[in-house]
């Protein structure tokens, strides 16, 4: 169903004088962007639909939204235009013309439109709806209104019941008072999404005050979401969508992150692959690595390459950036409760509430949830091969039918979705003068074929050793990503303790004559928490302190079973020629038979597929009922 609210117009509005100020019209808000003077000659105004409790929508462009100083998704990007790759072209010449021409013959061809004709809003609104169909999604959605900047400026002491936060207009959104036309804070909208065209390079959130984003105060965000734009992850073998409702999913949270005044920005390097043959790294900010919720890229993320130990498991109880920022709302909190305003006292309870546990709140969780294979690469990194395709349903058909999802290819085969286009300037020279060398292994097809024929199977090696170079030289890279990462030395602790002691006696003053709480006071209770937080990070290496953290020693089974499904498995495969080739085929050939299924009866046909996947059968195999591959070699042995 389409959404029923109204549409916006699509285009901002310039008004020369505060008393020409438009009155939005029924079911619409108007937003103010930026500073206007007191004459309002540099006003410039949006129309603005509601779509989830805190969470707008415009149809307006994201770069006449949040202007040109905006932050954009990628650290890397392909310049210049995509451009289609051999297996694109060889469709386009033979499979989908046959395709078209078949569903025309059976009266099944249909007039495609972006996203099925909705608008962008729609779009959007359709997004959020599936988002909120999953837990992580609810839970995400829940956060958003709940997260209140914390305010620096002079605030008025606000009675019981009045909502205004006094944050002023720098990290909140100003809108147009439907009775006289004023301006006043737009108090319910903590993000506002615009649409950011097809193309998706300009992915981008960006927050109202980057500094209040950073600090602990927290600020508004615009997200810029691509309209009926999809990413292909991988190559013809191993593709699968970056769905859209878990692309906005992934916005909400970099926006949820800058609302708790936790985003942090520094760049880290983190792993793509912890599989050895497939190793490689890239560079990230660390609130990108949460946001992306892989296990591997956190814990890279936050305790770096020398201290992430192969024999511990270490799972998160707090991040410092949160930590900080909670204790910024608690304290703001207090000082409310102290000046009397114990209503607005409580809200702000709920905003550090909402901020200690934001950080859980990841893209991996809601991708599986939705039963979608999750990006183990925040970055478009970790494949040889990305590319965008234009949406030609509605985004709740990927949902509905997720084999569409880890088909790329049956989903472009049915118009689902429109011909790839591949960002082929993504890839780094490593991979790129790899990808150039193993053309080489053809010229082993021959002696291949040979031995196939006298019915002498070859192992992959001996046919494709350029290949298993690759693969020897990133396990070394590997080896030597971890052996040159340098370990922290010891810190001198009595500065981190002298600067928790201070910030426990730093007061809030009221002036109870000015009924004014003193911005000085708060400035200085909040500037304490940052430096605390930074002694702590100093202390740890740059990592959570101890007491965010905890750690425990991995189970002989477990580490056995991590070399079972990273090195034993891909071997074996490698070395056994019939099971190589029967994985291959399987791979291939699995979606478009579970796309030949009944719609009722995919989600049944993609899990029993799943577990009848040799990789995962294999795997079973070796490890038997609870034992291992090494247990059962010892055994034998």
């Amino acid at each position: 169903m389409k959404s029923e609210h109204p549409k916006t117009t699509g285009r901002s509005r310039h008004e020369s004088g505060a008393g020409n100020r438009p009155v939005p019209a029924a079911g619409q808000r108007r937003l103010c962007l930026g500073e206007p003077q007191q004459d309002g000659r540099t006003a410039r105004y949006v129309d603005v639909v509601m779509l989830a409790p805190g969470i707008a929508c415009t149809e307006e462009t994201f770069q006449s939204v949040a202007g040109t100083a905006s932050h954009g998704y990628w650290q890397r990007l392909h310049q210049g235009e995509p451009d289609s790759w051999l297996t694109t072209r060889f469709l386009e010449m033979t499979i989908l013309p046959l395709t078209e021409w078949l569903r025309a013959r059976r009266g099944l061809a249909k007039k495609r439109q972006p996203a099925g004709g909705l608008s962008f809003a729609a779009y959007t609104e359709q997004l959020v709806e599936q988002l909120n169909r999953v837990s992580t999604g609810m839970k995400l959605l829940a956060s958003i209104p709940r997260l209140l900047p914390v305010p620096l400026v002079r605030l008025p002491a606000l009675h019981p019941g009045h909502p205004t936060t006094g944050t002023g207009a720098s990290s909140t959104f100003q809108e147009i008072g439907p009775a006289n036309g004023a301006l006043r804070p737009a108090e319910d909208i903590r993000v506002l999404i615009a649409d950011s065209g097809s193309d998706l390079r300009a992915l981008a959130v960006a927050p109202l005050d980057a500094k209040a984003a950073r600090d602990g105060r927290g600020s508004c965000a615009v997200i810029g979401l691509p309209y009926a734009t999809v990413m292909q992850v991988g190559g013809l073998t191993n593709a699968f969508l970056w769905s859209p409702v878990v692309m906005l999913a992934s916005l909400l949270c970099h926006a949820a992150h800058m609302l708790a005044g936790a985003y942090d920005t520094s760049p880290v390097e983190v792993p793509r692959s912890l599989t050895p043959g497939n190793f490689g790294t890239y560079t990230t900010t660390r609130s990108a690595a949460v946001a992306l919720g892989d296990k591997a890229a956190l814990r890279h993320a936050m305790l770096g390459a020398a201290g992430v130990s192969w024999l511990h498991a270490e799972n998160f109880v707090q991040l410092p950036a949160f930590e900080s920022a909670t204790r910024a709302a608690f304290d703001y909190s207090g000082s409310l409760r102290t000046s009397g305003n114990h209503d607005l006292a409580r809200t702000y309870e709920e905003t550090a509430v909402g901020r200690r546990e934001l950080w859980r709140l990841n893209e991996r969780d809601v991708a599986r949830e939705f039963g979608y294979k999750p990006r183990k690469s925040h970055e478009q990194a970790g494949q040889r091969d990305y590319s965008q395709c234009l949406l030609l349903v509605e985004p709740k058909e990927l949902v509905s039918d997720k084999n569409l999802v880890d088909s790329p290819y049956s989903a472009l085969m049915k118009g689902k979705i429109g011909k790839p286009r591949t960002f082929s300037g993504l890839k780094d020279s490593w991979e790129r003068n790899w990808e150039k060398a193993m053309y080489l292994d053809l010229a082993f097809t021959p002696l291949k074929a040979a031995l196939s024929l006298a019915n002498t199977p070859v192992p992959s090696p001996i046919v494709n050793p350029v290949k298993n170079m690759y693969r020897l030289a990133n396990a070394g890279r590997m080896a030597h990503y971890y052996a040159s990462a340098e370990k922290p030395g010891p810190v001198d602790k009595a500065p981190s303790h002298a600067a928790e002691e201070a910030m426990n006696h730093t007061p809030v003053r009221f002036d109870a004559g000015r009924q004014e709480i003193d911005s000085a006071s708060v400035d200085q209770v909040l500037e304490a928490a940052r430096g605390v937080r930074h002694l702590q990070s100093v202390v740890a290496g740059n990592a959570p302190p101890p007491h965010m953290r905890t750690r425990r020693t991995y189970s002989v089974n477990e580490l056995v079973d991590w070399a079972d499904k990273k090195v034993v498995v891909p071997a074996l495969l490698e070395v056994t020629p019939i099971l190589s080739t029967a994985a291959t085929v399987q791979r291939l050939t699995t979606p478009y038979a579970v796309s030949m299924t009944p719609r009722e009866h995919r989600p049944l046909a993609r899990s029993v597929a799943h577990r009848a996947d040799l990789r995962v059968v294999v795997a079973s195999m070796l490890r038997g009922e609870g034992s291992s591959s090494v247990t059962r070699l010892m055994t034998a042995e």
